[in-house]
Parts: structure tokens; C-alpha cells; sequence
């Protein structure tokens, strides 16, 4: 269990990041009140919140002295205030109308409903920085996976929030992105979201890692088509298991795990033929659609044995789908889709800075077995991308 502390110490800079923002958008708005008077630098101020004290915050001026920040209090010390101001734009979706409630209430300022929301358009100017910034040009493996969660647009529906995990050579992992666009799972969207991923500088992907969707082969085929397809190991088991009779279900899931650790791909491909053949007389549609995917089921296996439990299934994924789940479970719905991107980002980008702080233990090494196997260089990279 992360400890608060840890927390919120993660979150400092996000906060100040988005507080300086909106302060030079204040001053904006000022000096297009005020023609006159033109910018003046900045002063740096300390802010204790929170989340702690945030310090060498800068300050817009200018020329006249007359800006003063609606945001910032005049008094030196400030508790909670601010700290709820800030998470109510990033992330409740609230009005205009509402935030100037708060202000007035908190401050005793008014300040238009014009101006309000063009200072909260800034944090979501900073979210969208975040989530179109450049990636690395190459990923070991890219994990993509999506849940459901009830959004509200003209009436409240189940909608999928698509997410993107990387793992880098050195074994350091990244989440690449999140999207909402809209209705359920589907290769289409898949397929856009891996055009953005390209487009922000990604060259090389050597594994990608996704559940049984239909269409999914395709896509990743067409959009980085040196990717090997790796269709993930727990969704296939749970799908077998799910449309097997019960009194099977115990003998059924030994067996197919006996398949998937193997020692290696033909002895896994041995185990698995063994497996069809007993069962495809009781099971007979089910063993068909398992031989369809045969020639990709064993992917993972080209890879050395010390990391390839990190890379069949989409588990990394699945703990992060359920604690965003335990997270977003608070609030029942997402009001908006805003208020969703709002919330994503601050969970997701949290979730990020833990991810990159350590590295996976003995990636790196095995990663580099595996490229001077295939006589892998870096300069191949450019050669692999289809445009």
C-alpha cells in the first residue's frame, strides 16, 4: 500500500504545473482589461497546501502592479482551498457558475463566468499536452487492453476508456495513453489510437499483447506490421473456461496451463494438439476456434524464459483497470467526458511516475538475449516502420 504521504508528494508537481498555468492565464485576462500595461516577468512565492508545500511558484507581474491572482490568497498560509479549487477544475467537471460560487464563497472575489472558464480551459490545455507528448522510438512489448465504466452524455451508457501500456528495452514501464472515443471495444478504435501512438515518434514495437477482439490482427498487422501478436494467455483461458461444463472446469484448467508453461514453443505446441484431440469430441466448437488462433497463442515463446510470464498475459493492465475501478467507483458515473479525461489524468499520470521509477527485475538482461538472437541493432528501427 502506497503510503498518503507518497501520494501526494507525486502530485506537487502536477499541481503546480497546473496552478502556474492558470495564473498566467489570469494575467492574460488582465492585460487585455488593462491596454496600457504590458507583462513584467515574474516572482517566485512558496504555497503551503495539501500536498504540501509547493515551492518557487512563479508568480506573473505587470508593469503597473495592478495584477493581482483571484487564485492565489493573500494571506501567506492556505490549507485545503486552493488545493480543492485546483481538483474541482481538473476533476469534477464543475460549472462555471459553480466555481464561481467557491470563489466567492472561499475568497470572497467574484470573478466572471467568462473569465473562470477560460482559466479552467487551461488545465485541460495541460492534460492534452501530457497525452499527445513525444514516446520512445521503440517498446519491447505494448500491452493494450480496455474496461467499461458508465459515462453521461445526453443519458448515462457503459463506455470503454481504451489504455496503453509500454515496456521499454531497459524494462522501465510507460503508459503510452488513454482514450474515450466513444461506445464499446472495437479493432476500428484500436486501430486509430495505434495511428496516434506512431505518430508521437513510436517506430518499433517487436510484441504487442491484447485480448481475443476480432479484427485485432489486423490492425496491429497493418499499423506496425514487424509487431509479433500475442493474444493474451488469461483471456484465452478464461474464455475456455467459461464455456466449459463445471464438473470440467478443474482438469481443464491444469491442463491448459501445463500448455502455456511449457519449456519452450514445441513442447507447448506438443501439449496443446494433446489438449485438442481430448477434448474436441465433447468440446468440439470451442477446440476449432482454439486451433484458429494456434499460430500466434505461442508468441511469447520466442522470448527468453526469465521474462516470458511478463509478457503473455495482460496482467499489468488488469491491476491497473481495477484499482482506476476502486477509484472511480466514488463517483458511480463520470458526468462528462471531461470530467472522465480530468480524472484519468490524474490517476493515470500518478500511476505513471511510480511505473517509471523502477525497472522490471532481469529485463534488461534477457530483452538483450533475445535482440542478439535475431541480430537486432537499433538502426534497424527506421527501416521497420510502414508510413
Amino acid at each position: 500500500m502506497i503510503e498518503t504521504k507518497n501520494i501526494l508528494e507525486l502530485f506537487k508537481p502536477i499541481v503546480k504545473e497546473v496552478l502556474e498555468s492558470m495564473l498566467k492565464e489570469e494575467r492574460e485576462i488582465y492585460l487585455e482589461n488593462n491596454p496600457p500595461t504590458k507583462g513584467n516577468g515574474f516572482y517566485e512565492r512558496d504555497l503551503k497546501t495539501a500536498f504540501g508545500e509547493l515551492t518557487a511558484i512563479r508568480v506573473p507581474r505587470t508593469r503597473d502592479n495592478g495584477f493581482k491572482s483571484a487564485l492565489l490568497p493573500y494571506r501567506k498560509r492556505i490549507t485545503e482551498d486552493l488545493d480543492a479549487l485546483i481538483r474541482a477544475m481538473l476533476i469534477s467537471g464543475m460549472s462555471t457558475r459553480k466555481i464561481a460560487e467557491v470563489l466567492k464563497e472561499l475568497y470572497e472575489i467574484k470573478i466572471s463566468y467568462a473569465n473562470i472558464s477560460r482559466i479552467s480551459q487551461v488545465g485541460i490545455e495541460e492534460i492534452q499536452k501530457w497525452r499527445s507528448r513525444p514516446l520512445m522510438e521503440e517498446y519491447a512489448v505494448v500491452f493494450l487492453d480496455a474496461m467499461v465504466f458508465p459515462i453521461k452524455r445526453d443519458r448515462v451508457e457503459n463506455e470503454s476508456i481504451y489504455v496503453a501500456i509500454g515496456i521499454t528495452p531497459e524494462g522501465r514501464r510507460e503508459i503510452l495513453g488513454y482514450y474515450l472515443p466513444g461506445g464499446m471495444e472495437s479493432a476500428y478504435n484500436w486501430r486509430e489510437i495505434l495511428l496516434d501512438i506512431r505518430e508521437r515518434g513510436v517506430k518499433q514495437i517487436h510484441f504487442i499483447v491484447s485480448d481475443g477482439l476480432s479484427g485485432m490482427k489486423n490492425v496491429i498487422t497493418e499499423i506496425y506490421p514487424h509487431a509479433k501478436y500475442q493474444p493474451c494467455v488469461v483471456h484465452v483461458m478464461r474464455n475456455i473456461l467459461a464455456k466449459v461444463r463445471v464438473q470440467h472446469r478443474n482438469i481443464i484448467a491444469t491442463e491448459i496451463k501445463e500448455v502455456f508453461h511449457a519449456k519452450d514453443k514445441q513442447e507447448a505446441e506438443q501439449l496443446f494438439m494433446k489438449f485438442i484431440q481430448k477434448w474436441k469430441n465433447i468440446y468440439p466448437n470451442l477446440m476449432n476456434n482454439l486451433l484458429t488462433i494456434r499460430e500466434n497463442i505461442f508468441t511469447y515463446m520466442e522470448l527468453p524464459e526469465g521474462i516470458r510470464s511478463m509478457v503473455y498475459t495482460n496482467n499489468a493492465l488488469e491491476r491497473l483497470f481495477k484499482e482506476l475501478k476502486r477509484r472511480l467507483k466514488t463517483m458511480e458515473m463520470c458526468q462528462s467526458e471531461a470530467s472522465a479525461e480530468k480524472y484519468l489524468y490524474l490517476l493515470l499520470r500518478y500511476q505513471n511516475e511510480k511505473f517509471l521509477k523502477r525497472k522490471l527485475k532481469n529485463w534488461e538482461y534477457y530483452f538483450q538475449l533475445y535482440r542478439e538472437q535475431h541480430s537486432y541493432t537499433k538502426e534497424n528501427i527506421h527501416s521497420e516502420v510502414i508510413l
